[in-house]
């Protein structure tokens, strides 16, 4: 019989993923409005009860909630997207700082100790070749306009931070560690985060991106159980998106 935690980390994490197909049936604003609704309920119950079963896993849930609500706050007409990146992931990012520090072991837990690097370097070159399948699937509209060395060099710098960085501390440090401190079940974990994370994908418009999305969040889960670091799945999804801006600038007339 699962744990209450586990209970309530397939609930919540059913309730996220519900907010995020919702906005392409009734809108992106009801959507995140059913997001900031969930993180208001998960903070409260962690406040409430911090040391309950599952409790460190609810201000990690809540953090996935304010992406979608952070993100439209973020989005301005004249905005350039770039900007937006930044704009959106400030928030988050200090968001993941505070969460950070409640985790008792962050560098074991959040797997920042590099153990295993010709692991980490495998995986983070493995990025390339997946932006590359990315870029067929997706075919995205060009984030610089006009292009330059110092825009270029920006582009790279954000998509690393504020892209790969960003996204791999929040769901396979912070949620992917909670998850599989509550099922007690590694693989359990392994697939609850990069189900959710793949939820967040639903907004591309691509069903087979959004698949892969998730096989790679699978991927780096795994790499994390067999000793990669957060730095090279962070470095690797930061490639995946580096790459896949660099193939868009190249090939978009």
């Amino acid at each position: 019989m699962p744990s209450r935690g586990a209970t309530l980390a397939a609930m919540y994490g059913a309730a996220i993923a519900a907010a995020e197909l919702s906005g392409s049936v009734f809108g992106a604003i009801p959507g995140a409005v059913f997001d900031a609704a969930l993180a208001a309920a998960l903070l409260i119950q962690f406040i409430w009860r911090p040391h309950a079963e599952g409790g460190r896993l609810l201000p990690a849930l809540a953090l996935v909630a304010l992406i979608r609500p952070v993100s439209l706050a973020a989005a301005l007409p004249t905005m350039q997207p770039l900007a937006w990146y930044v704009f959106a992931g400030l928030p988050l990012l200090v968001g993941a700082a505070l969460a950070v520090r409640l985790v008792e072991e962050p560098a074991w837990q959040l797997h920042l100790r590099i153990k295993r690097p010709w692991l980490d370097a495998s995986v983070a070159a493995a990025g390339v070749p997946t932006g590359l399948v990315c870029y067929f699937l997706l075919q995205p509209s060009p984030l610089l306009a006009p292009s330059s060395p110092v825009g270029y060099a920006s582009m790279v710098a954000i998509l690393l931070v504020f892209g790969g960085g960003l996204e791999e501390l929040i769901f396979r440090g912070l949620v992917q560690s909670a998850a599989v401190q509550v099922v007690g079940n590694p693989l359990t974990g392994v697939a609850f985060t990069a189900a959710l994370n793949m939820a967040l994908y639903w907004g591309s418009g691509s069903i087979p991106y959004m698949l892969l999305m998730g096989v790679l969040g699978a991927t780096y889960g795994l790499a994390l159980l067999r000793g990669a670091s957060l730095w090279g799945v962070a470095l690797s999804h930061g490639l995946v998106l580096v790459t896949l801006a660099l193939l868009t600038q190249a090939l978009t007339r």
